[in-house]
């Protein structure tokens, strides 16, 4: 008779146990399914927070201003060849470009002459436009013609007679090179002079 409770009591006391360690084991995967399905959410949140700032990079409208990034400044001047007016506009967005900035007093600019116009007479047939912008109200106007004659310079000259286009370009010192890409974004921007192995691996980036 004991033995036969001992042995009821041993099977009530396993089947206890073994129904709570089961409970325990539906609430383990209860939880684990609830973790798993937080991670799912989390990732799929994440996702598309990177894709929502992808989409924002994409479509960002890019600043007008004179600087890496920057949409370029149009503006309009006059050539010092026949007094004609040069729109730059008639060029952003169509036309990779260089704009230099220079005067005839200037060392370093006298010296990027030449190496820009065989810049110039090797990309202009393939797109390129070039234009320099000569700081006219602080230049003697004779001396910038001696300078294009002595180069043979094919490539306009246009004259900042009263300085709003370089203070537009914020040009405090010369020479200064701005390179913009065919979408008239400033891809790269100089300051100081470059040499033709520069002009050239500056102007590949903006033939692209």
């Amino acid at each position: 008779m004991k033995k036969t409770i001992i042995f009821i009591m041993l099977f009530a006391l396993l089947f206890t146990t073994g129904c709570s360690f089961t409970a325990v084991k539906k609430v383990e995967k209860k939880e684990e399914k609830q973790e798993s399905k937080k991670k799912e959410e989390k990732q799929e949140n994440e996702k598309k927070d990177e894709n929502n700032k992808e989409d924002k990079s994409q479509n960002k409208t890019p600043n007008v201003g004179a600087f890496n990034g920057d949409k370029a400044i149009g503006f309009s001047l006059k050539t010092l060849a026949d007094g004609k007016e040069i729109n730059l506009n008639e060029y952003l967005g169509k036309k990779p470009i260089i704009i230099k900035f220079f005067a005839s007093w200037c060392g370093p600019c006298r010296h990027e002459i030449p190496e820009l116009k065989k810049i110039n007479d090797e990309y202009e047939k393939k797109g390129l436009k070039v234009l320099a912008v000569n700081l006219t109200n602080g230049d003697k106007l004779e001396n910038v013609k001696a300078l294009i004659a002595e180069n043979k310079v094919k490539f306009p000259v246009l004259l900042d007679e009263s300085g709003k286009v370089a203070i537009s370009y914020s040009i405090r010192s010369i020479p200064v090179n701005i390179f913009i890409d065919k979408n008239g974004i400033i891809k790269n921007r100089s300051e100081g002079m470059l040499t033709f192995d520069s002009y050239k691996k500056f102007t590949d980036m903006i033939m692209k």
